[in-house]
């Protein structure tokens, strides 16, 4: 019997041309369509996107067309672009990207009270590549990520040490070279 292939919603702030965001339009443009149903979510305008191949494949897509909006504007829009794109879409997992993403995809599932499984992809130093705030939002949130994946043990080992995270949450995924 056919099984139902599973919704997979990835969410990052954009696809300008960087690294991560190069391996997120790989991943959606990469996932095996006969066990995927790929969805992606960006918070900037479409005309942004440096890897349009990323969207050449059959793909649920979205640009909230949110750049430069006011640091007052931004955070209730960020929620509800988010809401209504899981609604629409209906993952069964929504997976984000980079601090951005991370945080306000955990904030819109704890308000919205989700019942969908977050995975967040992080890839600063917590120590020195997070600000005051972002830590602060890493420390409210990181319960809500039913996952959290590193791209080295250093991060890794800097989540778990730091927010007291069991070692069984975080998961360590090494970037290429």
């Amino acid at each position: 019997a056919m099984t139902r292939r599973r919704r997979v919603l990835l969410v990052i702030a954009g696809l300008p041309a960087g690294g991560a965001e190069r391996q997120m339009a790989m991943l959606a443009s990469g996932l095996d369509r006969s066990r995927f149903e790929p969805g992606l979510l960006i918070f900037t305008a479409a005309d942004k996107v440096h890897f349009p191949h990323a969207l050449e494949k059959d793909i649920w897509f979205r640009a909230l067309g949110l750049s430069g909006h006011s640091r007052v504007a931004l955070p209730p829009k960020l929620v509800w672009g988010i809401q209504r794109a899981v609604r629409d879409f209906r993952p069964d997992i929504v997976h984000s990207s980079l601090n951005v993403a991370n945080h306000f995809v955990r904030a819109a599932a704890i308000l919205f009270r989700w019942r969908v499984p977050v995975i967040t992809s992080v890839r600063n130093d917590f120590r020195n590549g997070y600000c005051r705030s972002e830590r602060l939002a890493e420390r409210l949130l990181w319960r809500r990520s039913a996952t959290i994946t590193c791209n080295s043990e250093r991060v890794m080992e800097q989540l778990v040490s730091d927010l007291g995270i069991p070692g069984g949450r975080v998961v360590c995924i090494p970037n290429g070279i």
